[in-house]
C-alpha cells in the first residue's frame, strides 16, 4: 500500500488549488444599488464609496469590487487590505459604456454677485484647506495672478524666507497671497506671503533652494488678481469660490477630494477606471511596506499636483493609461524606493500647465 500514497497526494492537489480559487468574490457598485444590500451580484449591488471603504478591509485575495460602467462615485477610496502573489484584490468595472468614474470634483451652481465683474459662491464649496483644480466648461483653469503673464523680477534676496523686488510699492499689501518663486532653473516654489514692507515680501514656508537674484516671481490666490475671464480665487477661511465673468458662472467644477485613491496595501489591480478631479494626488502612499500596485487602463484626469506620487512601492505597474491635466508631474516616485517600476503604452499630456 505503501507505494499508493504519492498518486493520491498528486491526485488531490488539484482539488485543494482549485478550492482556493473558488472561494474569490466579485462585490458590484452602481449608483442605483443600496449599501443595505449583500452587493454580491449585478442585481443587489451597493452604492458608495463609503460601503467600499468600510467593506474593503474584510476582503480576500482574489476577490475583485467592480464599479458599473456608466456610473460616477464620488469619494475617495481606501485600499486597507492586500492580496497576494497570483491572487491580487482588483478594483476594476461590469457592464458596458464608459469606464466608471471615481470623481473628487463638486459642481457649483449657485453664485453671488459682489460687483466689478466678480462672483462668490454663495455657500463654501469644499472642507479643504486649499483648492488647486478648477475646472470651466470642462477646461482646466488657472486661478488669477498678478502679473497676468510672465514674472516680475526680485533683485535681492535673505536667505529661502523673502525677497525685495522694485516692482512693488508696498500698495497694495500682498500679505496673504500665495507666491510662485522660479527659485532655480528647474523648480517654481510655491510659499505664502507672510509680511510686506515695500518691495520685501517674507513668506512661508521657506524655499527648497536659495534664489538667484535676477529670477522672477508671481502672485496668485488673491482676490486682486482677479482682472480676465475665468480666473478664480479659493478663500482658505470661508471656503468660498470667486470667479472673474461678465455673468453668473456656469458648468464650474471645484476638487473637493484631496485624494482619490490612499493605497496601503500589496498586490492591488485597478483596471478600467476613471480617476478625476483630484485635490492633491489621485493615487498616494505615505508609508513602506506595499508591492506589486498594477494601474492598467485607466484614465487619471484634472490632479491638483499629482496623477501618481508614492513611496515604498517595489514592483509598481502602470500600463495603456492615460495622464492628462496634472498641475504637478503625471508619475512621482520619490527617492529610491520604488525598485522594479514598469511604465509602458500610456499617454501623459498637460502635466505642469499652470
Amino acid at each position: 500500500m505503501l507505494p499508493e500514497r504519492p498518486m493520491k497526494t498528486l491526485f488531490l492537489l488539484p482539488f485543494i488549488i482549485f478550492g482556493l480559487t473558488a472561494n474569490a468574490t466579485n462585490y458590484y457598485f452602481s449608483v442605483t444599488g443600496n449599501d443595505a444590500n449583500n452587493g454580491t451580484s449585478t442585481s443587489t449591488p451597493w452604492q458608495t464609496i463609503a460601503k467600499f471603504n468600510s467593506v474593503f478591509s474584510s476582503r480576500s485575495p482574489g476577490d475583485s469590487l467592480l464599479f458599473k460602467r456608466g456610473d460616477t462615485f464620488y469619494g475617495s477610496l481606501t485600499i486597507s487590505r492586500s492580496g497576494s502573489s497570483g491572487s491580487p484584490i482588483t478594483i476594476g468595472a461590469y457592464g458596458t459604456g464608459s469606464k466608471p468614474v471615481i470623481t473628487g470634483f463638486t459642481t457649483v451652481s449657485a453664485w453671488t454677485n459682489l460687483g466689478s465683474n466678480i462672483w462668490e459662491s454663495t455657500a463654501a464649496v469644499s472642507t479643504l484647506a486649499t483648492c488647486n483644480m478648477v475646472t470651466i466648461n470642462g477646461v482646466n483653469t488657472p486661478m488669477g495672478r498678478y502679473p497676468n503673464t510672465g514674472y516680475l523680477t526680485f533683485q535681492s534676496h535673505s536667505g529661502t524666507t523673502s525677497i525685495t523686488s522694485s516692482s512693488l510699492t508696498g500698495t497694495p499689501n500682498w500679505t496673504g497671497a500665495a507666491l510662485v518663486v522660479r527659485s532655480s532653473q528647474w523648480t517654481l516654489d510655491q510659499t505664502f506671503i507672510t509680511a510686506q514692507s515695500g518691495g520685501t515680501l517674507t513668506y512661508s514656508p521657506a524655499l527648497s533652494y536659495t534664489p538667484t537674484d535676477g529670477f522672477g516671481y508671481f502672485i496668485q490666490n488673491d482676490s486682486r488678481t482677479l482682472d480676465t475671464v475665468n480666473e478664480w480665487y479659493y478663500n482658505p477661511s470661508t471656503k468660498k469660490i470667486q470667479i472673474y465673468s461678465t455673468s453668473s458662472p456656469t458648468n464650474v467644477q471645484v476638487t473637493t477630494q484631496d485624494v482619490l485613491a490612499t493605497v496601503h496595501g500589496a498586490y492591488i489591480t485597478f483596471d478600467g477606471l476613471s480617476f478625476t478631479g483630484a485635490n492633491s494626488n489621485a493615487f498616494w502612499n505615505d508609508w513602506g511596506g506595499m508591492t506589486n500596485l498594477n494601474i492598467q487602463n485607466c484614465s487619471i484626469l484634472f490632479s491638483g499636483i499629482n496623477a501618481v506620487k508614492l513611496a515604498n512601492c517595489a514592483n509598481f505597474k502602470i500600463e495603456n493609461s492615460t495622464i492628462l491635466n496634472s498641475n504637478n508631474i503625471g508619475i512621482r516616485l520619490d527617492d529610491n524606493s520604488n525598485p522594479y517600476a514598469t511604465i509602458r503604452n500610456n499617454t501623459i499630456q498637460n502635466t505642469g500647465i499652470y
